[in-house]
């Protein structure tokens, strides 16, 4: 396959006072001096002089954003539909599902091998596989043919789009611009340009040889890019030409699942008062409370980013006036408290992972004895906290492989087991731990 660099972004940064006569007088703008224009002493020239100044800065950051974003397209934040159309598209692009962009702008053209290759100059390195120095794909010295064919095109066409190069050498070059490659959701929501059918142009695929270079009129290789027609966004070659990265990776049943989550989300749980929901996204791990009357928020918290191969899915449990929630993830997590009321955090103990765990822990209440929070997880085992301050009484690491399940409590007895995809599912019985009697947990 020819692989394109994706679009790229614009990313804002801070700029720099290009113009010297400003310099000066911004030094002697002492926090006194701008009081006093903001007062209602001030000098009634100060009013007009400050909404010149205002009308200058405004103007001048619209050019430096006009400029940065000239061969670029803006898609507003909103609502934007990921998959394709029912009885279009293959099995892996269904079922059709929203999602909520940030406003964003993208390149109107691919990647040139012009504008590549004076970045693989610049760095010397992320060279596109047809050019690697010694590599086996090297037009010049390599054993595979794969690229000679390309040979004159690669060499000579600078307004081609860039191929060969990996996803690692498509994100060196957008962080060389201060961008970034898009999200599929972002580069979908591009392609589509607010159309509702299979492509930009239409349900049918006729007119695509006007929008695009494909196998029927591209002679099998790539073209200068911007030579067919726009989609309605004015972005060239979203069609056909090369293939364009982006920044997720491929998983074959992604759409049949929440994008977010895993494919059993998070429960809610509840009290006489509220309801309690979970759920995460890569940067936020989030728990609301909400009123059963109207559904409004009472508070939320928020316990960072998380970490996992499949989402999130364990569940908040009430214990008295406490939302308990498991947070163990590829990386440092814990188990935290927060008061039911306010959303306070009553306790949060450090946990050790070695995988994402979605275990949500339940209480093991023994005759005589106070209750004890019960959970799972490859580092620990089985394991036990007081619910009420958090305290470690006991853990059994009898576990070998990542858990996903939860705990369950039967008989005087806790039940849990772990696993993965190809791998044995040991399943265990334990006979839980009572510190107060000195008596430590064991296997039964």
């Amino acid at each position: 396959l020819l692989l394109g660099a994706a679009f790229v972004f614009w990313a804002s940064g801070r700029g720099r006072q290009s113009a010297q006569q400003f310099m000066p007088v911004s030094g002697k703008l002492t926090d006194g001096i701008i009081a006093y224009i903001n007062s209602p002493e001030a000098d009634t020239a100060c009013g007009p002089c400050l909404a010149s100044a205002n009308n200058f800065l405004k103007e001048k950051k619209e050019a430096e954003l006009r400029e940065k974003t000239k061969d670029m397209a803006r898609l507003p934040a909103g609502e934007y539909f990921m998959g394709s159309p029912e009885g279009a598209g293959d099995p892996d692009e269904h079922p059709r599902h929203a999602v909520y962009l940030d406003a964003f702008y993208i390149d109107k053209y691919e990647t040139t091998i012009g504008d590549y290759m004076r970045f693989v100059k610049d760095t010397s390195g992320n060279y596109p596989e047809w050019a690697k120095p010694n590599g086996k794909f090297n037009i010049d010295s390599g054993k595979e043919d794969y690229y000679k064919r390309l040979y004159s095109l690669l060499k000579t066409c600078e307004t081609c789009p860039i191929a060969g190069v990996t996803a690692q050498n498509a994100q060196a070059y957008c962080a060389s611009k201060n961008r970034r490659l898009p999200t599929e959701a972002e580069w979908e929501a591009a392609a589509r340009a607010g159309s509702e059918t299979e492509f930009s142009f239409g349900g049918n695929s006729v007119p695509a040889g006007d929008y695009a270079w494909h196998d029927g009129n591209s002679g099998a290789k790539p073209h200068p890019v911007g030579e067919k027609k726009p989609n309605p966004l004015g972005l060239y070659d979203i069609h056909g030409n090369v293939w364009e990265w982006t920044s997720d990776y491929y998983e074959k049943w992604y759409y049949q699942k929440s994008p977010n989550n895993s494919y059993a989300s998070a429960t809610p749980a509840l009290d006489a008062e509220h309801v309690y929901v979970t759920w995460s996204t890569p940067d936020h791990y989030l728990v609301l409370a909400l009123k059963h009357s109207d559904g409004s928020e009472v508070w939320r918290y928020d316990l960072g980013p998380f970490d996992g191969e499949h989402g999130y899915g364990a569940s908040p449990i009430v214990v008295g006036r406490l939302v308990i929630l498991a947070n163990e993830q590829n990386g440092p997590g814990s188990m935290v408290a927060l008061d039911a009321a306010s959303g306070a955090e009553r306790w949060k103990t450090p946990r050790r992972a070695k995988r994402a765990a979605y275990c949500t822990p339940c209480l093991f209440e023994a005759p005589g004895a106070p209750p004890q929070l019960i959970l799972t997880g490859w580092a620990h085992g089985v394991s036990s906290l007081d619910p009420q301050t958090g305290k470690p009484l006991w853990e059994l690491p009898v576990f070998t492989y990542r858990v996903v399940s939860s705990p369950l409590v039967a008989a005087g007895l806790i039940f849990a087991g772990c696993g993965g995809g190809g791998s044995g599912k040991p399943f265990v019985a334990v006979r839980p731990g009572n510190p107060a009697q000195g008596i430590k947990p064991e296997v039964a």
